[in-house]
């Protein structure tokens, strides 16, 4: 979408609308995935994960609401399959790769190591550090570090977006991008501050 948005300035709108929509799923997914596999952490990351799927989600809507008042007459949109298996290896390997890094870096570096190495895994995949760290809590990390930890992921991986959204989309794209964003980090930002879970 970005490098469409890019080829085509007339869907630089509708591309952030729906790259804003699609990165405020991520925090919703990742919530849903908590609450099936570790209740007492979903409870912990439904402020941080939550406000900014809804702020996200806000975002995104004033952006559709604009472009509802603009033709749509752009250029068609090719699509691809999305039932590949080369991606679903090549996450096997990811989440392999992650769940040893974080071990390691928890391990010898304690709870900074480990939020090290989320910033790190964020820049790729959330799903990754954020299975690795549900198996480290119930090997006895605690409860806040390890929703601390899946939240700058979360984060990062929000960052990368935008970068990505930078660079393929151009100034068009990062015209309507970037304010929502930005909006989504400060409130990520915020809520880790207010509720401090980097505090026991």
């Amino acid at each position: 979408m970005a490098t469409q948005a890019g080829e085509h300035p007339r869907l630089a709108l509708p591309g952030a609308t729906a790259i804003l929509g699609a990165s405020s799923t991520m925090f919703a997914r990742m919530l849903v995935i908590m609450s099936l596999l570790q209740p007492d952490l979903f409870l912990m990351l439904l402020a941080p994960l939550g406000g900014m799927a809804l702020c996200g989600y806000v975002m995104s809507f004033i952006l559709f609401s604009k472009a509802q008042r603009i033709p749509a007459d752009g250029p068609d949109i090719p699509h691809r399959n999305p039932f590949e298996l080369r991606p679903a290896l090549g996450f096997g390997v990811l989440y392999a790769g992650v769940l040893f890094i974080s071990k390691a870096a928890q391990t010898y570096l304690g709870d900074q190591g480990l939020y090290a190495s989320s910033l790190l895994a964020g820049t790729t995949d959330v799903d990754a550090i954020m299975l690795s760290i549900v198996r480290l809590q119930q090997d006895g990390l605690l409860a806040w570090t390890a929703a601390t930890a899946i939240t700058l992921a979360a984060m990062t991986n929000t960052i990368v977006k935008l970068l990505l959204a930078g660079w393929f989309g151009g100034k068009p794209l990062m015209k309507y991008v970037a304010p929502g964003m930005m909006a989504i980090l400060a409130t990520g930002s915020l809520i880790l501050i207010v509720f401090g879970f980097t505090h026991p």
